[in-house]
């Protein structure tokens, strides 16, 4: 699966769509790989918080 920047959304519209989309997702449907982790870990992000905010966009 080829990564890389998509679009770039800064009008109100254009991120509540997209927002829209990742509604039918759960945190865990999303594929974390070892940069994830690294950057949770690098950041001392809560992963509980994550996946908190994840489940609000409903």
């Amino acid at each position: 699966m080829e990564e890389g920047i998509i679009d770039i959304c800064d009008k109100e519209d254009k991120i509540k769509e997209l927002v829209n989309i990742l509604r039918v997702f759960s945190f865990d449907d999303f594929t974390k790989n070892n940069h994830f982790y690294y950057s949770v870990e690098e950041k001392g992000t809560d992963i509980k918080i994550l996946k908190e905010n994840m489940s609000n966009l409903n």
